[in-house]
């Protein structure tokens, strides 16, 4: 199996994009696939945790993006808090 690893180059998308991405991802590869950003939905999921607060790098924009894509794998987003990077240099 693959996994993306990039969780911004997958939520982004949006929870059906995401999926789009997998598929097209397994299907070149010819085996299973997913994406980080899934495996954290399913984590929560699996862990019994209903409600989350997010705390991310990100700016504004995709913050609010991963708290979507996070309701719309059934995860109630309690608050998100953006320290607003541009840049993976500025998040170090």
């Amino acid at each position: 199996a693959a996994v993306w690893a990039g969780t911004g180059g997958g939520f982004t998308a949006g929870w059906d994009g995401a999926h789009q991405q997998v598929r097209a991802l397994a299907q070149a590869i010819g085996m299973p696939a997913s994406a980080t950003s899934f495996g954290f939905v399913h984590a929560v999921h699996e862990i019994g945790v209903r409600r989350v607060a997010v705390a991310a790098t990100y700016p504004d924009e995709v913050t609010a993006r991963f708290a979507d894509f996070l309701r719309a794998g059934g995860v109630e987003v309690a608050a998100a808090h953006s320290a607003g990077c541009r840049s993976a240099a500025e998040a170090a």
